[in-house]
């Protein structure tokens, strides 16, 4: 194609986009990106309308690599704008590499959802007094009912029920504080070293008692050198954490969930280095292949009588997404009654490992 003819269909966009060179100069532009950057002018750099660093190591990336690349965008101002750029590698007639950009705003859609995550977190907030304030008087009224002697099924029973529902309401809030708390600093990458051999061996004993209950042993297979990887330790540990408790919940009593960490030096999906995998493994009633690609949905639960029997919320695995996604790294899910149930969680190893 020539730059004519790409020049007419850029134009043809809804959306902000411009063609480059292999030089990253721009030679197109649609109208849309004029409106979007009105100080444009072409044969400058595209780096001149935007800095992100990422956009310019995709751009660097498509040249050497060709195909598509897709990454988000933020342009700070008076008020802060969000783009899903797309990015896409061809060849003029003439034998030249081009790539061309194309930004679709996405900044309503951002704000509906930080409105959204605030909305929750304040109502969270609100309810969680008055639930700590029942949870007291229920436990007062137990203890008075247990001094008093007087012993009475009913009483018994209806205070059982209070309890299990103001508890199982209390850990649904804890769960929606977490998750709000999760999105809201999903775009801010952690830079911390993460210490997995403590990671592993902290949520081993903090779940060996609920594991005992279901004559579940945990097992742990953990190398002894492992490279530096980076993230947010308490972020990784809560994910291993509602894995395991996942594993063990809905897992064969009588069995083994085991924890495992290995790495792998290939090239991968999230990174060029390879990377370092936590994975979390159970036996039991496989997941059906369909709901697989739901569970990290909030408050998506395969058997709905199932998950209100064993404590769950919906959402533990819903805050496992988005603290994967905050950590650039990747969830894969597989099971069948095979060779049951495994989640493992990569994290993207650093080129100086």
């Amino acid at each position: 194609m020539s730059i004519e003819q790409i020049s007419n269909i850029l134009e043809w966009l809804p959306h902000a986009a411009f063609m480059v060179n292999d030089e990253g100069e721009v030679v197109a532009a649609n109208a849309a990106l004029k409106r979007l950057f009105p100080n444009w002018q072409r044969g400058v750099h595209f780096t001149s309308l935007t800095r992100d660093p990422d956009l310019l190591q995709a751009f660097r990336d498509l040249l050497v690599e060709g195909g598509s690349k897709q990454l988000e965008l933020v342009l700070t101002g008076d008020h802060d704008r969000y783009f899903t750029v797309n990015l896409q590698a061809g060849v003029e007639n003439d034998g030249d590499v081009f790539i061309c950009f194309n930004f679709n705003e996405v900044t309503e859609a951002k704000e509906a959802e930080k409105m959204r995550s605030a909305f929750i977190a304040n109502v969270s907030h609100e309810l969680r007094s008055p639930l700590t304030t029942l949870m007291g008087a229920l436990n007062a009224v137990d203890t008075l009912v247990s001094r008093s002697g007087h012993k009475d099924e009913q009483l018994a029973r209806f205070l059982g029920i209070m309890t299990r529902e103001s508890t199982r309401m209390t850990q649904l809030i804890n769960d929606l504080l977490s998750l709000s708390k999760t999105e809201s600093r999903e775009h801010i990458r952690p830079t911390d070293p993460l210490d997995i051999k403590e990671i592993v061996k902290q949520t081993s004993e903090m779940l060996s008692l609920r594991a005992m209950e279901r004559s579940i042993k945990i097992k742990s297979d953990v190398p002894e050198s492992l490279p530096q990887v980076i993230g947010d330790q308490n972020e990784v540990q809560q994910v291993i954490y509602n894995l395991t408790e996942n594993a063990i919940k809905y897992g064969a009593m009588d069995n083994e969930v085991t924890i495992a960490v290995k790495v792998e030096r290939q090239k991968s999906l999230i990174s060029e280095h390879g990377v370092l995998e936590l994975s979390v493994h159970n036996w039991g009633e496989a997941i059906p292949s369909l709901h697989l690609p739901r569970l990290t949905e909030r408050f998506y639960r395969m058997q709905d009588h199932r998950a209100r029997e064993v404590g769950g919320t919906g959402l533990g695995l819903a805050i496992v997404k988005h603290i994967v996604s905050r950590h650039h790294g990747q969830l894969l899910i597989e099971s069948s009654d095979e060779d049951g149930t495994c989640f493992r969680f990569q994290l993207p190893l650093m080129g100086d490992d």
